[in-house]
């Protein structure tokens, strides 16, 4: 086998395996029923229009991998900002970066193998697929500059060393809604 033949046959390897890991239901362990929304809390399902601004302002909490969801983490926030990062997780998730006026914040479109018995099911799998045929996530981060508005859940995290972090560890995650 040639040189070229092995490096050729250890990439796709590579890609099977991390596809294989998107698609086998790796769902993540930590808050994983709040960030799928299959925790069966009750959902505001009219969302409030805020900025990055908005939402820094908002106090942090303590939580830990299994905290249920907070009261404040049941309403729907729409954002309006620019797209600049993105990439596939490991756990099947699409991580995206947002920024406005020099604040980022993580947004998340979960892994529809993660979150088959949410209410918001339907919804996260449109995200996904509008995602995916958009953009195409692989495991490298992307850096971009894209206009987009999202709606998502509001999921209050604790700090593992994510790229685009808030200060107060505020994300949308689930995403439920994205246009670009």
């Amino acid at each position: 086998m040639t040189l070229r033949a092995l490096l050729i046959l250890s990439l796709i390897v590579a890609a099977v395996s991390f596809y294989a890991t998107l698609c086998s239901g790796q769902c993540s362990e930590d808050r994983g029923d709040v960030k799928t929304a299959t925790d069966r809390s009750l959902f505001i399902r009219v969302p409030i229009f805020v900025t990055l601004g908005d939402l820094s302002r908002l106090s942090m909490h303590t939580v830990r991998h299994n905290t249920p969801r907070e009261p404040r983490e049941q309403q729907e926030y729409t954002v309006k900002a620019t797209l600049v990062g993105y990439k596939a997780e490991s756990d099947g998730d699409f991580h995206l970066v947002i920024q406005d006026s020099g604040r980022t914040m993580i947004i998340e479109a979960v892994n529809p193998g993660c979150a088959k018995s949410s209410p918001l099911f339907s919804q996260i799998e449109t995200v996904r697929t509008v995602i995916t045929g958009a953009m195409n996530p692989t495991a490298t981060y992307r850096h971009c500059k894209i206009p987009i508005m999202v709606t998502g859940l509001l999921f209050e995290d604790f700090g593992h060393g994510q790229t685009g972090v808030a200060d107060n560890f505020l994300e949308l995650h689930p995403l439920v809604s994205i246009g670009f």
